[in-house]
């Protein structure tokens, strides 16, 4: 990059007059050169200056000035599943792009901006999931800083099987996930031969009961996942553990032979989900209710026991004493 002196002047000569750079309009790219221009005399922001020409385009854009972002679109957000737009600004780009395409760029920077314009960049999402997208580049004739823009081609976010199906944040199943496999086990105990016994199929929902604390903590996220850990590590590897939808998490439990081994796997839940969580800063004291169906006793769907043991959650949940309650009891 010792040239760059000399990039940006045949920038500036050559590029900016280039009918083949490939912009959403050819009045953004006007935008974008006038903010070039006067770029050290401005008394606003950048993102003022040049948000009602990007803001609502589909491409994903940004502004990198001597490495660090210094304004993002919301397509841009969006593309990386970022809401906060404030965990984007004013960070260096490297953080989020592929170490290996940031070295290709440090070190073809001029020839990029001066030929084609084009990067291909591996971008990492909130879920450090690679993206990989197309930008076309511009340089902006900043006097004290290396600075250009990154226009984007539109994104099409596909959405994965695993991710209609496993919730993102702990990678437990869904809810409608969870629905199924509870009826999977009943139609498995309804099916069988009909010389063997049939097992219990025991559904539990969880609510925390100071849920609405942590959230206005902040800590809501934190909780749930080592909560949900506390379920995986803990558990019988045959039993699911699901993310709720009204509640915060599901269990459906197959193959129980007795009411003592069904008290005592509730117990050993909720011993285990009482348990304080810590982290550097705090403790927390977690508090749980738990309702439960159970079949073939109270019921023999996947809808009706789900439907049930609601029901029983809202019955512990009002009654301070009894922290788990089965349907019908």
């Amino acid at each position: 990059m010792e040239n760059i002196t000399e990039y940006k002047r045949n920038f500036q000569t050559k590029r900016i007059a280039d009918d083949n750079l490939s912009l959403p309009q050819t009045y953004e790219m006007q935008q974008v050169k006038r903010i070039g221009e006067h770029i050290a005399d401005m008394d606003v922001s950048i993102s003022d200056a040049i948000n009602s020409v990007f803001d609502k385009t589909e491409r994903p854009v940004l502004i990198v000035c001597d490495d660090i972002i210094e304004y993002v679109n919301q397509s841009f957000l969006k593309m990386l599943g970022i809401t906060d737009i404030t965990r984007v600004l004013n960070e260096k780009f490297l953080k989020f792009v592929s170490q290996d395409d940031w070295d290709f760029i440090a070190e073809n920077i001029g020839d990029i901006l001066t030929t084609n314009g084009v990067l291909e960049l591996r971008m990492l999402n909130a879920n450090y999931k690679v993206i990989k997208t197309t930008f076309d580049t511009l340089y902006i004739d900043d006097k004290m800083h290396f600075c250009f823009v990154l226009i984007g081609r539109p994104v099409e976010v596909k959405v994965s099987a695993s991710a209609v199906l496993y919730d993102e944040q702990v990678g437990l199943p869904k809810f409608s996930l969870f629905e199924y496999r509870v009826q999977s086990a009943i139609d498995y105990e309804n099916y069988k031969n009909p010389t063997i016994k049939r097992a219990k199929v025991v559904v539990c929902g969880v609510a925390i009961k100071n849920y609405t604390a942590f959230k206005n903590d902040g800590q809501s996220e934190f909780i749930i996942q080592r909560m949900a850990e506390k379920l995986l590590l803990g558990l019988n590897k045959l039993y699911t553990v699901a993310i709720g939808s009204k509640y915060q998490f599901w269990i459906v439990m197959p193959d129980m032979q007795s009411q003592v081994e069904i008290e005592q796997e509730l117990a050993n839940i909720q011993n285990l989900l009482n348990q304080p969580i810590s982290n550097a800063l705090a403790r927390y004291d977690v508090s749980v209710a738990m309702g439960v169906s159970v079949y073939p006793d109270t019921a023999q769907s996947a809808k009706k026991m789900i439907a049930q043991a609601e029901m029983a959650i809202r019955q512990a949940l009002k009654e301070k004493k009894s922290e788990i309650v089965f349907f019908g009891n």
